[in-house]
């Protein structure tokens, strides 16, 4: 099945440089194809995820949900990927831009996940929890939402770089989307937070432990909460906001794989 993997990546490539190829053209139908493309790239995806799962309830002898396929940088930068392309799918009915935005995401999530070990590992005791189901879950949806913002962040600043109206219509909208995005991701990010005291509650008879992983996830959190404050608070708008979202992504991307990779801690496995 990990031949389902590489097909997947190979049609989001090639969906990509057609959809971006019609673009330059002006040629509405290539991309219109290229979007179907990615649709069918995405139902891919989605039953590679599902095979994932039962496989890695059959073969570890896990439970439904511990056996979720987001445990490990293949595994979480697939989901990555897909909770990304879900979002982009059920937002262009209404904003046909967030193809262009949001597609190039997925595919450095796929080649990204494609670089890293793509066999099923067996959990460490302390993961075998339906805390996993929870904690990993909200957390990817989490990271993805605000992926999207960020990516949501750069069109805009691409589009005010070509001298846009910053009060036009797409600009507005993609403005909108970005801050939604975030309010969106911060939801599930405060329930990854809340989740992965409980479990360390539960595991390790303590909720907080200072551990890098924590420590940059409660910074991380608190970048978010202050966009949120200055977004209400002071009414910012537009470039400010842009940019914002691509740093909050960036403290999204360390907390996630810096961390792991530079900092020893209690996540290090993961």
């Amino acid at each position: 099945m990990h031949t389902l993997f590489n097909l997947t990546l190979v049609a989001y490539i090639i969906a990509a440089i057609a959809y971006f190829t019609g673009a330059g053209f002006k040629h509405e139908k290539i991309q219109k194809y290229a979007f179907l493309m990615f649709v069918a790239a995405t139902i891919a995806h989605i039953a590679y995820f599902i095979w994932r799962w039962w496989a890695k309830m059959d073969v570890l002898d896990l439970t439904f949900l511990t056996a979720i396929p987001i445990r490990g940088a293949f595994e979480y930068s697939m989901g990555f990927a897909l909770v990304i392309a879900i979002i982009v799918i059920l937002a262009r009915p209404k904003m046909p831009w967030i193809v262009s935005a949001g597609l190039p995401a997925v595919v450095v999530m796929m080649v990204f996940a494609a670089t890293r070990n793509m066999e099923i590992h067996d959990l460490m005791p302390a993961l075998r929890s339906p805390w996993l189901f929870v904690h990993a879950g909200t957390g990817v949806v989490a990271y993805a939402a605000f992926a999207v913002a960020a990516v949501c962040g750069i069109k805009y600043l691409s589009k005010l770089k070509k001298s846009e109206d910053e009060e036009s219509k797409t600009m507005l909208q993609i403005d909108r989307m970005s801050y939604r995005a975030i309010v969106f991701g911060m939801l599930f990010f405060t329930v990854t937070i809340i989740s992965g005291s409980m479990w360390a509650s539960d595991a390790w008879s303590r909720f907080w432990f200072w551990d890098p992983k924590e420590l940059w996830s409660l910074i991380t959190w608190i970048f978010y909460v202050i966009y949120l404050h200055q977004r209400l608070r002071k009414n910012w708008r537009g470039k400010r906001t842009a940019i914002m979202a691509i740093v909050g992504v960036g403290l999204v991307l360390f907390t996630w794989l810096g961390v792991n990779n530079l900092l020893y801690g209690l996540h290090s496995y993961s």
